[in-house]
């Protein structure tokens, strides 16, 4: 019933229908003093019933299909002493879609019904606004309903498929004779919530059996006339950081600090305090710290957090990812660490009110701040790019030095450089405008020099100081920028392993994948023997040195001057008529004519020699003397275990003499001039330059006298300073 004493009289009509559980506030009560200032409220109010069922009810089978919704904005502007509530209107629509079938077994017929009705709530029966109701009641609660929640609609009956009845009528869209009371939030103004209420009308008539069903109501009411006010936040120190990190993912390496603060509109101390900051980081996720830490098992852990340790007056959520507090009702802190040195995110901030309001923070007007300072098309801190005079884009690779073969950029985009990498333990950020090479150096010290002749000669620079967890080694995969995933990425890019091993005879760059040398990913690993063999070189660099540096450079497209040098297997024969054997070769069956440079005969004398030797009673038994006077006159005479190696004209011994890449190890070079004659060579001088033109110099300059030893270098070899190709994104054809 009605309370006269509570609502006071008179109560408009559409009041009394659904005031039955209500409460009207009495005079004299609580003074709502939170309430002061607000001259009325605006929102919405919606609500949303479904219910699919069946049964039985006197012996008729039921079933049902039920779906009700309406919502709306609100708005209240009209303070109502005697109702003691607000009065406003509510706009919007509704819909109401209902079937109810009833079977009869004793006459085996079937009745549908179907009540369907549609459109705006914005004003009743009567076309007036329609109007909506805020009470407060004295046990703190209160109760918002719209003063009726009728619409028109058609109602359709068939009997056994005939259609019986068709009329308009009125539907209700929302719970209707069921008001509920919500306790009001114990600080603030703004009244929001979801609340389940069960209707009082099952279906088209009481009686039958069909239950009542449940509307969920949902609503949001904001107050009018409060105090306006803003929140503004800035990231301190936000023109000069950018991100550090260090060697372990759960630990940051710098910090920025975030400032937010509670201010009238457009400045000034506001009266309303913040009971909670709010500050929300979205972080970038990239495996590691930096592009070759760590080589494995790399985590992606948010690259900005609020670390607890950073703020401990905070509570800290969601990995670090939101962080709250009180602050002093004006001011809060919170502070982001950095824990990957590419790290990139943005920093919301919102604060709720002592009023209820809860209200988003702007920087310099944009509700986000990019960390760290940064265009809005790239991840590269702008300080950085400031300091350092590089821009472009983040995805961009144009290192220009050394020129090399023209090919621009080392395999790593502006990004990829600007993260940086891990070398002896210590993080360095690499020069976009500088080709790099990486090197896992497991020799020590004996190839420091090489290396450093290596970089002299390339103009690379040169990173050979990592240890085993930055750079992997064969067969796992030696990608020195391992770590990109959702990063700006063009090309994996490898570095180059460096090692002593007694499995290969000789220093050689060794591939499994490829037959011919290129870039850094042509080469599984460059490895130098622990006892070199001979060679015949002198100065001035010591062979291991060379050795070292020159398989290097295979490591970033640099080919010998030429492939075509050759073994001879000389043998001692006798020349028809001839008491005393000559030089023979096997393989051209042709008998030598070896002299020095200065025409002197130097094969003679050999072989007078080596008869001399192996002719000797005194030295051998008269059964092998025998063999080797028979072998003499044998169609491939007598072998005694030489093989010269003859450098041809345009051969590895070609070209620029002083070159790192030519070879020194021939003892003989064709004549040009005479069929089946060799010039013997004394002992080569070592290069330790790397040439820029196939042109023989030296002793393989064409004018030398009696001739160039081996000419120039083989049709594309030499050159090998305009060869340099560092950047794993070319392929590069076989020379």
């Amino acid at each position: 019933m009605l309370d006269s004493r509570r609502c006071g009289l008179p109560c408009p009509i559409s009041a009394l229908i659904f005031l039955t559980l209500a409460t009207c506030w009495p005079a004299g009560a609580q003074s709502w003093t939170r309430f002061r200032n607000v001259t009325g409220w605006a929102g919405t109010y919606s609500v949303h019933a479904s219910a699919k069922g069946s049964g039985s009810y006197l012996g008729l089978t039921f079933t049902w299909d039920i779906v009700h919704s309406g919502e709306g904005t609100v708005r209240l502007t009209r303070w109502d002493p005697e109702l003691q509530g607000w009065v406003g209107t509510i706009e919007g629509k509704a819909a109401v879609d209902e079937t109810y079938t009833e079977f009869n077994p004793g006459t085996g017929c079937t009745a549908v019904t179907t009540n369907k009705g549609g459109g705006s709530i914005t004003t009743d029966f009567e076309g007036k606004p329609r109007q909506f109701y805020f009470y407060l009641n004295d046990n703190g609660t209160y109760n918002i309903f719209p003063a009726d929640s009728s619409i028109d609609g058609i109602g359709k009956v068939t009997i056994c498929g005939n259609p019986f009845l068709t009329l308009p009528s009125y539907y209700t869209w929302g719970p209707a004779g069921r008001m509920f009371q919500e306790k009001l939030p114990a600080t603030g103004l703004a009244l929001q919530g979801t609340k389940t209420v069960k209707g009082i009308f099952p279906g088209p008539a009481l009686g039958t059996g069909v239950p009542a069903f449940d509307y969920e109501v949902t609503w949001n009411l904001q107050p009018l006339g409060a105090e306006d006010v803003e929140l503004t936040f800035e990231p301190q120190n936000y023109h000069d950081w950018v991100p550090e990190g260090t060697r372990s993912e759960r630990q940051w390496g710098n910090s920025i600090q975030i400032r937010a603060e509670l201010q009238k509109k457009g400045g000034g101390t506001p009266k309303a305090r913040v009971t909670k900051f709010l500050f929300n980081l979205e972080s970038s996720t990239v495996p590691g710290v930096a592009m070759n830490f760590p080589v494995k098992d790399a985590s992606r852990r948010p690259d900005l957090a609020f670390g607890q340790d950073l703020n401990p007056d905070l509570s800290v959520s969601n990995q670090g990812l939101h962080a709250e507090g009180p602050g002093d009702g004006l001011i809060g802190m919170a502070t982001a660490g950095a824990y990957d040195w590419g790290a990139w995110g943005q920093i919301r901030v919102s604060a709720v009110l002592d009023d209820g309001r809860t209200v988003t923070g702007t920087y310099k007007g944009e509700s986000a701040a990019r960390l760290p300072r940064r265009s809005s098309d790239s991840k590269i801190a702008d300080a950085w790019k400031e300091q350092t005079g590089f821009s472009g884009a983040d995805d961009v690779d144009e290192d220009d030095r050394p020129t090399g073969d023209g090919h621009a950029g080392d395999g790593l985009t502006l990004y990829e450089e600007y993260r940086g990498f891990y070398e002896n333990g210590k993080h360095l950020r690499t020069r976009p405008d500088q080709k790099d090479l990486f090197i896992l150096d497991q020799i020590g010290a004996r190839a420091k020099p090489a290396i450093a002749l290596f970089a002299q000669l390339t103009g690379l620079t040169v990173h050979h100081r990592l240890k085993d967890d930055e750079l992997l080694v064969y067969p796992e995969s030696h990608v020195i920028n391992k770590n990109h995933e959702s990063a700006p990425h063009v090309v994996d890019q490898h570095g180059v392993v460096l090692l002593e091993t007694g499995e290969t005879p000789h220093p050689q760059a060794w591939s499994k994948s490829y037959t011919d040398i290129g870039t850094p990913k042509t080469v599984d690993l460059v490895v130098i023997p622990p006892k070199l063999p001979d060679t015949r070189g002198k100065g001035p660099i010591d062979y291991l040195h060379k050795a070292i540096a020159h398989e290097l450079m295979h490591s970033v497209n640099v080919w010998h001057h030429g492939e075509s040098d050759y073994k001879q297997s000389w043998r001692l024969k006798l020349a028809p008529g001839a008491e005393v054997p000559s030089l023979y070769e096997r393989y051209s069956g042709a008998f030598l004519h070896v002299i020095n440079e200065s025409g002197e005969d130097a094969g003679g004398p050999i072989a007078a020699e080596l008869h001399r030797l192996f002719s000797d009673p005194t030295v051998w038994p008269q059964k092998d003397l025998d063999n080797y006077y028979e072998d003499l006159k044998s169609e491939t005479g007598f072998s005694f275990l030489a093989f010269p190696l003859v450098g041809e004209k345009g051969g590895q011994h070609s070209g620029n003499d002083d070159c790192l890449m030519r070879y020194e190890n021939a003892m003989l070079s064709e004549s040009v001039s005479q069929p089946d004659t060799f010039y013997v060579i004394p002992e080569q001088r070592r290069g330790r330059q790397l040439c820029d033109s196939p042109v023989g110099t030296g002793n393989n300059d064409a004018t030398r006298q009696p001739q160039s030893r081996h000419g120039d270098a083989s049709p594309n070899r030499g050159g090998c300073r305009n060869m340099i190709c560092v950047n794993d994104a070319h392929d590069h054809p076989a020379r």
